[in-house]
């Protein structure tokens, strides 16, 4: 397949004064990479460029994502358990060390060597500092932690040596104008700790916004664990969590969420919180729509909130926990009276699953107004 590049831009390189045309030098130059959609593209490497010199590639020693302060989307605070959002760049800018021949006036291009993607200069190529060790052939900058954890939430893309498991839900907003998301996060008591860890959570036009925190071992060799919320403008997100382990392990979880509010009727809902209880009645909520192994009690909760100045009458919820095959005579329902709580309606029941058969189930709540069903919430769960 002929390779593909949307954009080659010519610069000019200062490189100081004159010296033999023979001799090579590393001058670093800066440029942004982006898709044919103008987003940008955060995954490349130093392979992924090529940079010439009158028609004759030149040799890129290193490529490092260096960003582009100031730009990008805040998407609100996290808390109380995180730092707050801090915003991540909106455009990929990359740091090119590239070794040329040192003349004192030279045209350089640059193109990307991946299909649909290309870049364009955002600062003119000068010399590398006198002090800077030239990198070896194959060597890459070295990244500390933070930058690895932000480049693994930035591209998606992280090392699978530790397990991050994720869980959402969504519920009303303070601001009539977004949503909460609330995020749990559990990572295995194995891993080496304190654990360093960054949230990022990708909107619908690729910008993200971040938050890192510490955390720090369970006690009684528990999973680590993390509950935070975001406030959101309703619509479609990515929410991705990178954790780093004392050893310098990356690991990368990552689930896709529809953050906006059901209708039913008159009313608005929530989506359906699932959380267990272990036999000391410690609550957590779920993960990867998994029930673990030493959950005693499903707990699933629904919020309804008026759009008008009353909530209907007779309100009730049926929550029923139905097997995956859709066996009806096999599921265990429970009907609600839900309770007035901050100006909402809340439902909450409980479900015994110590003794639950491994497998697939459903949970589907359905809420009425007396004989009229308005409609219904479901989700998945697995034991």
């Amino acid at each position: 397949m002929r390779r593909l590049t949307l954009a080659v831009a010519a610069i000019i390189a200062l490189l100081g004064a004159a010296v033999p045309p023979s001799a090579q030098q590393l001058v670093t130059l800066e440029v942004t990479a982006f898709d044919r959609d103008g987003r940008p593209v955060r995954d490349l490497s130093a392979a992924d460029f090529t940079v010439t010199l009158k028609g004759q590639a030149q040799a890129v020693r290193a490529a490092t994502l260096v960003g582009a302060p100031g730009a990008g989307a805040m998407l609100g605070a996290i808390g109380p358990s995180f730092d707050a959002v801090t915003p991540a760049p909106a455009a990929a800018v990359y740091r090119l060390s590239v070794e040329t021949p040192a003349e004192t006036l030279a045209s350089l291009a640059v193109a990307v060597n991946r299909l649909n993607v290309g870049a364009a200069i955002t600062r003119n190529a000068a010399p590398a500092p006198a002090s800077a060790p030239r990198p070896a052939a194959n060597a890459s900058p070295a990244m500390s932690t933070d930058e690895r954890l932000r480049a693994a939430v930035g591209t998606g893309r992280g090392a699978g040596g530790i397990d991050v498991a994720i869980g959402t839900s969504v519920r009303r907003g303070r601001d009539p104008n977004q949503v909460t998301l609330d995020i749990a996060i559990d990572i295995p008591a194995s891993a080496a700790g304190p654990l360093q860890s960054m949230l990022g959570v990708v909107n619908e036009r690729g910008s993200v916004g971040m938050a890192r925190k510490q955390l720090e071992a369970e006690n009684g060799g528990a999973p680590y664990h993390a509950d935070l919320s975001v406030p959101v403008a309703p619509g479609a997100y990515t929410v991705r969590f990178a954790a780093a382990d004392a050893g310098g392990a990356i690991g990368l979880g990552e689930a896709k969420v529809d953050a906006k509010l059901a209708a039913l009727g008159p009313l608005l809902a929530s989506s359906l919180f699932r959380a267990t209880l272990d036999a000391q009645d410690h609550r957590r909520p779920l993960t990867r729509d998994k029930i673990p192994a030493d959950a005693k009690t499903l707990v699933v909760a629904l919020e309804l909130y008026t759009t008008s100045a009353t909530m209907p009458a007779d309100v009730l919820v049926k929550i029923a926990l139905v097997p995956a095959s859709g066996d009806e005579t096999a599921a265990v329902e429970r009907v609600v009276t839900p309770e007035a709580r901050d100006g909402a309606l809340a439902a909450e029941a409980e479900f015994a699953v110590d003794r639950l058969p491994p497998g697939k189930y459903a949970l589907r709540a359905t809420v009425l107004s007396g004989a009229v069903t308005l409609g219904s919430i479901s989700a998945a769960v697995e034991r």
